[in-house]
C-alpha cells in the first residue's frame, strides 16, 4: 500500500527518499537506502521512472573523489553520509518508499557538477569563493 502511494507523490528534483534500489552485483548500492532525486521535474512528473543518486554513510574516506559530494546530517540523513554521484540509477517510481527531506541548492549545485564530471562533460572541479560563498565550479572538457 505504501509503495502505491508514492507512485501517486509529486517527487521533485533535490528530494531524499528512501528507495529500494533491489539487489545489485559488485560495488553498486543496493538495498532500501537514501537516495536524492536528480532528474528534471518535469521527467518526474510525467514518467514512471525517476534518476536518483544513491547516498552511504560508510565511505567516508571517498569524500575525496570528485564524484562523492558529502551530505553531513542533513535533510533526513545520517552523520557522515555522502552522496555518490558516479552511481547515477534508474529506478521506477513504485520502488519509492518514503520522502525524508530535501536538500539545499548549494548540495543540489554541489551533485550537479558531480554527475557532470561523472558523465564526462568536464574534466575538472574547482571550489571558488564569490560575496563570501564558497561555490563547486565545473571547467569544461571541450
Amino acid at each position: 500500500m505504501e509503495l502505491k502511494q508514492a507512485v501517486q507523490h509529486k517527487v521533485e528534483r533535490g528530494e531524499v527518499w528512501i528507495v529500494n534500489l533491489g539487489r545489485n552485483k559488485g560495488c553498486m548500492q543496493s538495498g532500501v537506502r537514501p537516495c536524492i532525486v536528480i532528474s528534471n521535474n518535469l521527467a518526474n512528473a510525467h514518467s514512471p521512472v525517476i534518476n536518483v543518486i544513491p547516498v552511504t554513510s560508510k565511505n567516508k574516506s571517498k569524500n575525496v573523489l570528485p564524484t562523492h559530494v558529502p551530505i553531513g546530517n542533513k535533510d533526513g540523513l545520517n552523520d557522515g553520509s555522502t552522496a555518490l554521484a558516479e552511481q547515477v540509477q534508474l529506478v521506477n517510481k513504485s520502488e519509492l518508499v518514503r520522502s525524508i527531506g530535501k536538500v539545499s541548492s548549494k548540495i543540489l549545485h554541489e551533485l550537479e557538477v558531480a554527475t557532470l564530471v561523472q558523465i564526462g562533460l568536464v574534466n575538472k572541479i574547482k571550489s571558488i569563493t564569490q560575496h563570501g560563498k564558497s561555490q563547486m565550479v565545473a571547467c569544461k572538457s571541450f
